[in-house]
């Protein structure tokens, strides 16, 4: 119940902090996110980020990283890229206010 109760608040103070108290700088990527859904999607798949981020971040390094370590931190390597490339291609619209919606 007190986990629930938690779940239930964080939505609402989140909504008081960024909407009523403009406190927005600490979560510019959520709201990029928010704005351009269908960039981020269509980036994802279309453009295919999480092979363009196996790319300098895969192959050697991510055995490397799989062999001393746990299996499968090579892929979180990878996943870092990946995520960032999206939030990079929505950064290069989200100044400009091109916004692109269903």
């Amino acid at each position: 119940m007190i986990a629930s109760g938690c779940a239930a608040a964080l939505p609402g103070v989140c909504c008081r902090i960024v909407d009523v108290w403009r406190g927005q700088k600490w979560c510019a990527s959520i709201l990029w996110i928010g704005s351009t859904a269908a960039v981020i999607y269509l980036a994802a798949n279309v453009i295919g980020c999480e092979v363009l981020a196996a790319r300098p971040a895969g192959g050697d390094s991510k055995a490397w990283l799989d062999h001393p370590l746990a299996a499968g931190t090579g892929n979180l390597v990878i996943a870092h890229p990946g995520l960032a490339l999206p939030l990079l291609f929505v950064r290069f619209f989200n100044p400009r206010k091109i916004f692109i919606r269903l």
